[in-house]
């Protein structure tokens, strides 16, 4: 009797979903919109295979998954997974939110693969905890800590709309916190390490690095540095955020041996 209401109640769920969908995509831009997310719950969704404890409330990745039942980055998601499905690789996952790299990563590379996410704020550091777990992924390696340029604290700013954030994604790394709006931001201090002290991830097969304008914070120091041996083979880096910083970033890595080998609007992955 349990499972027939559990079936009734999923079936429930998943017309309550398709009537908000559609109301949704009826409203336009404006309030409307706005309530009808706010309204959602969070629940089990499947993703490319991988289970997901879905907030899409505030957090535009996993609300586009929600909406579209695919994200905004499924070009490179299925680059990664023609290059390297099968492979037995290291992975670093810097700024993996809810988990979607790390989870799918670890779906379509082999079981002994070396997996290490990053993710400082503590709400999505908790649904990529979950999400891993529900997954039964016991190679992601979890670190609830910013890679940065220093070692020490930073501040880490969540911009609110009205009083609620609707994309904790967007959360951005800083170490002057005199700069962040406090009026329309939310700020906590994390802990911060580099690339250059993490030794053991060191030589990674692939890097992702979806900081939110942080990248060249992160990678310039590591570049000027780091021995050839200690370098990525290669790195996929959100390029929608990186302003002027983009220009010089661009410039150390192509002086370390990097080309562009796939790009799209949101990103660019290099390979060494």
């Amino acid at each position: 009797m349990s499972d027939a209401y559990s079936q009734i109640a999923d079936t429930q769920l998943q017309y309550a979903n398709a009537c908000l969908r559609e109301a949704y995509n009826l409203a336009g831009r404006g309030r409307v919109r706005n309530l009808i997310r706010k309204s959602l719950l969070p629940q089990m969704v499947e993703y490319r295979g991988c289970k997901i404890h879905l907030h899409p409330h505030d957090n535009f990745s996993e609300f586009a998954i929600w909406r579209k039942g695919r994200t905004p980055e499924e070009l490179e998601l299925n680059w990664l997974q023609e290059t390297f499905a099968g492979r037995s690789l290291k992975v670093l996952d810097i700024g993996a939110n809810f988990g979607l790299y790390s989870l799918f990563l670890a779906s379509v590379l082999s079981a002994d693969s070396q997996i290490h996410a990053f993710e400082p704020n503590p709400i999505l550091f908790e649904r990529l905890t979950t999400n891993c777990r529900l997954n039964g992924f016991d190679n992601v390696n979890l670190n609830r800590f910013a890679i940065s340029g220093d070692t020490g604290e930073a501040t880490l700013s969540i911009k609110l709309r009205g009083e609620t954030a609707t994309n904790l994604g967007e959360a951005q790394l800083t170490n002057d916190p005199a700069s962040t709006d406090k009026t329309n931001s939310e700020t906590m201090q994390v802990q911060t390490r580099t690339l250059l002290e993490l030794t053991h991830l060191h030589g990674a097969d692939f890097a992702k690095l979806d900081v939110e304008g942080h990248e060249a914070c992160i990678l310039m120091p590591f570049l000027e540095a780091a021995e050839d041996e200690a370098l990525p083979q290669y790195m996929q880096l959100e390029t929608v955020n990186l302003g002027d910083s983009a220009k010089g970033l661009f410039a150390s890595l192509s002086d370390r041996g990097y080309e562009n080998v796939f790009q799209t609007q949101r990103n660019i992955i290099f390979r060494r």
